[in-house]
């Protein structure tokens, strides 16, 4: 199995292997390719087609960057059967939607490349190849206010859930001091008081009850450790009746809480 790199850089001297006749033996957990849409009998292309495709690029883009240490390859215009359909039917405006990706991904570095092949009709055409290094020191997730991310499994792009999100950052090593994990939870470690006040406070205005772990995990001071919950290190030094146990003050950032 080649790299994805190499197949970006040369793709001339891995043609059998991207045009393969089936989506099996060409995709997997470091490759994948995509028709740009299909044009119907006046040669245009639909915006919803557009769409789609634009949101399966987006998917396969922030998968390989957040999952792949070889990085990944994407290839736009091929379609599932290996048929070379090329890019050329798309106009300027619509091709550039496709491959405008810092305006859509954060914490990426992928590469485009277009490559003059031929297409199955025996015309002229280009195909797009596009590269995705691992993101190492972040998570490739979509811009907006709530950012999406997702991870490669084999064939498939899985949308991360928090506690995903959560591993995928444990793993890259980049969270933040105070949302890491710190111990196991335990209610006999709660200072009641403390927690009763915050209660007051945060369920102001909330319509139903919550248990004291719901409240907790709602306020970013629990995570989820497998089917079990754990304190983070701001949970467990704010909420905990003796935080110095685990937490030495020299490690701690200053917080300040005010309830009222």
């Amino acid at each position: 199995m080649p790299k994805p790199k190499e197949v970006f850089d040369c793709p001339e001297n891995y043609w059998e292997f991207v045009t393969a006749s089936s989506d099996s033996d060409f995709e997997g957990q470091h490759f994948d390719r995509k028709e740009a849409g299909r044009p119907d009998q006046c040669g245009n292309v639909g915006n919803s087609q557009i769409q789609k495709v634009t949101e399966q690029i987006t998917e396969c883009i922030s998968a390989f960057a957040n999952t792949n240490l070889l990085g990944g390859l994407l290839v736009i215009g091929i379609s599932n059967k290996g048929e070379v359909k090329g890019i050329k039917h798309l106009t300027e405006k619509k091709l550039n939607n496709l491959l405008n990706i810092n305006v859509i991904l954060s914490n990426q570095s992928a590469q485009v490349r277009l490559v003059d092949c031929q297409d199955d009709t025996h015309s002229p055409n280009i195909i797009a190849l596009i590269y995705v290094p691992y993101t190492k020191s972040g998570i490739c997730q979509t811009i907006g206010n709530s950012p999406q991310a997702w991870k490669r499994q084999g064939f498939q792009n899985i949308l991360l859930n928090y506690e995903q999100l959560y591993q995928l950052k444990r793993d890259k090593r980049i969270l933040d001091f105070e949302h890491e994990f710190c111990c196991s939870y335990d209610p006999n470690d709660l200072d009641i008081g403390v927690l009763q006040e915050f209660r007051k406070v945060y369920l102001l205005d909330a319509e139903y009850e919550y248990s004291d772990e719901q409240l907790l995990y709602n306020a970013g001071a629990l995570i989820k450790d497998g089917n079990q919950y754990a304190f983070t290190n701001a949970g467990f030094l704010f909420f905990a009746a003796n935080p110095q146990r685990l937490l030495r003050s020299q490690e701690c950032p200053i917080f300040i809480y005010s309830f009222k």
